[in-house]
């Protein structure tokens, strides 16, 4: 729902010049008169407006606002505020910190639980976890036409019962469970589902590899075939059916190289990289009405940087929120913020996440319509817990995911 505007009505004032007259009555008289007209004019507002200020908003509709994010001041982009938690004080994408848990740590409930209330106590407010991973492989038993071609659903994946367990379990916590599903970046689906693999230009028969086969090349998804689309959105569209408020799209890129890429004929094929992916982004986002959606992207993608797989900057993509990849072993040898440069990004973790976040949110700035708010990607690494909080501290109240690939957590001396 947009925001409520209200109306501020100007004063509308009309400069009178009064010519000096030396006859004192009828300046007495038009004092009189203009007493008569303050008074009516008081009531008169007080019967247009009630006691209500008119630019007050409705404390019940959303309000929009300049907001100030983390270390780095957005002020000059004006952007539309959400709630940090919903009605019944579950936490949304606009607050959240969370952090990554493997597939893997769905299968046991037990442990599950143990693990979420020990996040809880160190000020974790979410979870993510991968429902379709990297390969293409999908972990929940998702159905559809799509689904069937592609059989991309892999052998032991959560039942819907399963999944509803957990997502129960996640509740129960007061964490917001947040499933990520790669999208194009798919090794899976492109070898059955034809119709929408990139192929060789001037072989659609033939799948389109990212590299040679003895190199170890993969195949990817269409960006431009409509039937990639729909299988995409089809996976987030069953998860929001079964309950969860939130879901994170990887993988929303095309290939580093396009050597001999085909992408066939279809209704977006006259569109660019970055018109495409705003297509797709634009039909996910009307598509998953009732629950909240970020896009995954580098953090060099978003300052500006390596923008080549997205033909532009993913900041503009469109979608509501953005997760930026802050990893400081992914940001190059060095970042420039004012007149200060870093080196060694590794070595002090916690201001090379300053600086990335202060410089994408320079990038908000420019933006005049459409910016997103973060959801930025923090890397554990092979930081200490000291360096890893500083990480965390970098960004404020700001909301983030902190991740380790194998979902091991100093909760004890984290706080988030």
């Amino acid at each position: 729902m947009k925001p409520r505007k209200i109306r501020r009505r100007s004063g509308g004032y009309r400069r009178s010049s009064f010519r000096h007259e030396s006859q004192a009555p009828k300046i007495l008289g038009l004092i009189a008169l203009f007493a008569v007209i303050v008074v009516a004019g008081f009531f008169a507002g007080k019967l247009l407006f009630g006691d209500n200020a008119p630019d007050k908003a409705d404390p019940g509709q959303t309000s929009t606002t300049t907001t100030t994010t983390g270390s780095s001041s957005t002020e000059g982009t004006t952007t539309t505020t959400t709630q940090a938690t919903t009605a019944n004080g579950m936490p949304t994408m606009n607050s959240v910190k969370a952090f990554y848990l493997p597939t893997s740590a769905l299968s046991n409930t037990e442990t599950l639980k143990t693990t979420l209330q020990a996040a809880k106590k160190a000020g974790f407010t979410g979870v993510v976890f991968d429902l379709k991973d990297a390969t293409g492989g999908v972990w929940f038993e998702a159905t559809g036409a799509h689904v069937a071609q592609a059989k991309s659903v892999k052998d032991g994946a959560l039942t819907k019962e399963q999944l509803t367990a957990v997502l129960t379990l996640c509740e129960n916590e007061q964490m917001l469970a947040m499933p990520r599903l790669y999208a194009f970046l798919d090794r899976t689906a492109p070898r059955a589902l034809t119709s929408a693999r990139i192929h060789y230009a001037g072989d659609p028969s033939m799948g389109w590899l990212d590299n040679s086969a003895e190199s170890g090349g993969k195949p990817w998804l269409n960006p431009y075939s409509p039937q990639a689309h729909e299988y995409l959105i089809g996976l987030g569209t069953t998860l929001r059916d079964w309950g969860f408020k939130a879901v994170i799209y990887d993988g929303v890129q095309f290939p580093s190289q396009l050597w001999k890429a085909g992408f066939g004929d279809s209704a977006y094929t006259s569109q660019s990289k970055l018109e495409v992916l705003q297509t797709f982004t634009k039909s996910l986002t009307a598509a998953m009405t009732g629950c909240e959606v970020s896009i995954c992207a580098t953090g060099l993608g978003t300052i500006g940087e390596s923008t080549a797989v997205y033909g532009g900057n993913p900041l503009s993509f469109g979608s509501a929120y953005l997760s930026p990849a802050l990893y400081p072993s992914a940001l190059g040898k060095s970042l420039t913020v004012g007149s200060e440069t870093l080196t060694n990004l590794t070595a002090d973790p916690g201001k090379a996440v300053d600086a990335a976040y202060r410089l994408v949110n320079d990038r908000i700035k420019l933006m005049t319509t459409d910016a997103p708010k973060l959801l930025p990607w923090l890397e554990t690494g092979a930081y200490s817990t000291a360096q890893i909080q500083a990480e965390m501290d970098a960004l404020g109240d700001a909301p983030f995911v902190l991740y380790n690939q194998n979902g091991r957590y100093d909760f004890t001396n984290l706080s988030a």
